[in-house]
């Protein structure tokens, strides 16, 4: 199964970031490379279900919490907002 979301790598990718982690600690996780992991990074491949999940176990986090990045994001992406940041009337 591969995880289909297009901001998946970038989430991953900032908080691999903020954490001072190096692409080569997780691409070792992964046994891969690191060019290979860097394609996943950058949204080139896809991230499966099994590499999401050890990812999140480097970087300590839930894949819940990923997902629930991916909605908050997704939520107000996709709402139409009015200047004075009101909704618009359905």
């Amino acid at each position: 199964m591969v995880v289909c979301s297009i901001q998946t790598h970038n989430i991953i990718k900032a908080i691999r970031e903020s954490k001072n982690i190096r692409s080569k600690q997780i691409a070792d996780s992964l046994n891969m490379t690191v060019q290979n992991y860097y394609a996943k990074e950058r949204g080139v491949r896809m991230i499966t279900v099994n590499e999401l999940l050890i990812i999140c176990e480097e970087l300590e986090v839930s894949p819940h919490t990923i997902f629930d990045i991916i909605m908050i994001h997704a939520d107000h992406t996709h709402k139409k907002i009015l200047p004075n940041h009101e909704p618009y009337p359905s």
